[in-house]
């Protein structure tokens, strides 16, 4: 399941039935869940089925954070099932109290997390060229006009995996780019632009944490803070 929404994600331009079989899969996958007494990891795969079956049939958007809510989803079940492989049926009380499993130190986390990580950094350096671009002609295009979906793709990754203070970081800067490179089209003074490439640098140094880079996270994110201070005193 994980592979085909890794590979529908990398496509160029994927098409959503190609997510059709993996609703029967997740189904079938529900009724061992059940079998094994794990109830409300049962319910869980059934939401993702209905999820991926909204997606195939156009009614839910099937972009980033949408597939990473399931790839989330998935994890903590799978985590749920090696905790009972490894402990028994002694685990399955304390497995039904909470759906909220402790996946991180299972091998998957590090394998999903280094995937979504190097995705969320795509999307990143994909808005520098559109800003690059309209700051030298002072034009808008297309592409300026994707900024903000791709940056809410970033902020939707970070606020999944609980990284609540960066995803609000970035979604101010998101702001100030929507409102001053899109709806009021102008050039921001060069401190400005200064400011604002230290928002992105900073966002990206504090992915790279997330990917193992021994960097201060709480150290970029105060920098970060900084900077984006002299956006919004504008």
């Amino acid at each position: 399941v994980e592979e085909t929404l890794d590979i529908f994600n990398r496509a160029d331009n994927p098409s959503v039935t190609e997510l059709s079989p993996l609703i029967t899969l997740l189904r079938d996958m529900a009724n061992t869940l059940g079998l094994l007494g794990l109830t409300i990891q049962r319910k869980s795969m059934l939401g993702q089925a209905a999820l991926i079956l909204d997606m195939s049939e156009g009614r839910k958007p099937a972009n980033l954070s949408t597939l990473l809510k399931t790839a989330n989803a998935l994890l903590k079940i799978n985590a749920a099932v090696d905790i009972l492989a490894v402990q028994g049926v002694h685990a399955r009380q304390r497995l039904q109290q909470s759906p909220d499993t402790d996946f991180s130190e299972t091998p998957q986390f590090g394998i999903v997390l280094s995937v979504v990580v190097d995705e969320a950094k795509t999307e990143l350096a994909q808005v520098i060229q559109p800003l690059v671009t309209f700051i030298d002609s002072g034009t808008q295009d297309d592409s300026l006009l994707e900024v903000p979906g791709r940056l809410k793709q970033v902020e939707g990754f970070l606020a999944i995996a609980s990284h609540i203070r960066a995803a609000n970081l970035l979604a101010l800067c998101n702001k100030y780019i929507e409102k001053v490179f899109i709806k009021e089209a102008t050039v921001p003074a060069l401190p400005l632009l200064k400011a604002l490439a230290d928002v992105l640098i900073g966002i990206e140094l504090y992915l790279d944490t997330l990917a193992g880079n021994p960097m201060d996270a709480d150290e970029i994110l105060n920098v970060t803070e900084k900077r984006l201070l002299v956006l919004n005193k504008q």
